[in-house]
Formats: C-alpha cells, structure tokens, sequence
C-alpha cells in the first residue's frame, strides 16, 4: 500500500541556525538524491523515483512515474519543479553547474528492454536543464549490455565520466568485454558529445 511521505530540505549557517527550507510530500517510491547547494545561494534537489513492489502484483511503477528535479532560491522559494516522465532518481546521480546551466549525469534502464520488476540492460544518463528547469538536452552513452556511471567530474573543456560497461557495441564498440565488466573513461564536452574515450 502507498504511503505518503514529506521530504524537508533545509539550508543552515555554521551555528545550525535555518537560513531556508523547503516541504515537499510525495508517496514512498520517491527520495530526495543529488542534493546540492547552488551558486546564488539557493539549493537544488532530485526527488528521484525508486521503483519497489507493493505485493505480489502491484508495483510502484505500474501507473507512470517521474523523477522532479526541484530547485528553490536563498529564501527557499521554489523557482522549479521539472518532471521527467520515467526517469528514475539513478538517472540524476551527479549535478553540476555551469554556464547558468544544470547537468546531470546518471545511469538509466534501457526503455527498450525495460521490464518491470527485472534489472534491465542500462545506459549513460546525462541531461541539461537552462536556468528555468527546462531540458535543452538528453543524450545517452549506450551499448545493448549493462553499462553504469561510476563517476563524473567537472572540468574546462566538460566533464570526465568513469564507466563499467559490459557492452562492446554501439558507444563501447572494440571492448572485446565478452559480457564482463570493463573501465572506460569518457570525455563530453559542454553539448554532451564525446571528445575522447
């Protein structure tokens, strides 16, 4: 049975004195990930869907989802509360800011092969959001196996992204992984395309 739940986010200073907060309810398929303090002084947040069963033939999945992506000013109002119609909470693992721009890189079920309540083949997530939370851009790095980000940097010419993929197709082509995990390392630029792996 769905259980409502309220997510609190706040912002102290260093005496633990509240310079802001926020309340948001949800039921309980969805967490609060990717938290992060943003440049103007406010903060940023996923409220990330998590899929799980109910009992034997009800999932939290079955009527639709979507990940939000909730952004509020140094006062803790709201500025932005974006869905992504089914997108799930790994999808927006890591967030960074630059050039007045949100991005978010994460791994994501390939919607292909998506089953519920079975691990599907998945993919490299990574999205833009402009300064008022809509997406400008959604790219994946994608081969038919199971591929997930291990980690994302932020850097000059874009960002640095550690991969385990077991593909040897499509992005990973010339793996030779035989099903295995293999280390790639991945450069996009600040449009998302790859430069280097």
């Amino acid at each position: 049975e769905r259980r409502a739940v309220t997510h609190q986010i706040q912002i102290m200073d260093l005496y633990g004195n509240e310079l802001a907060a926020y309340t948001c309810d949800s039921d309980d398929a969805y967490h609060v990930n990717t938290l992060t303090a943003t440049q103007d002084g406010g903060f940023l947040f996923v409220l990330g869907f998590s899929d799980h069963a109910y009992d034997q033939n009800t999932w939290a999945s079955d009527n639709g989802f979507a990940s939000r992506i909730i952004k509020c000013d140094k006062n803790g109002n709201l500025q932005f509360d974006t869905p992504l119609d089914g997108v799930e909470g790994w999808a927006l693992q890591y967030c960074f800011e630059k050039n007045e721009k949100s991005y978010f890189f994460g791994t994501v079920e390939t919607p292909e092969t998506k089953r519920r309540g079975i691990s599907s083949p998945s993919d490299i997530y990574m999205m833009i959001l402009d300064s008022a939370g809509t997406v400008v851009n959604t790219q994946t790095i994608a081969g038919s196996d199971f591929d997930s980000l291990d980690a994302a940097e932020i850097t000059e010419a874009g960002f640095v992204l550690s991969i385990s993929a077991q593909s040897d197709d499509g992005d990973f082509i010339g793996s030779q992984s035989n099903g295995y995990r293999e280390d790639w390392v991945f450069i996009v630029n600040d449009d998302l395309e790859i430069t280097g792996k």
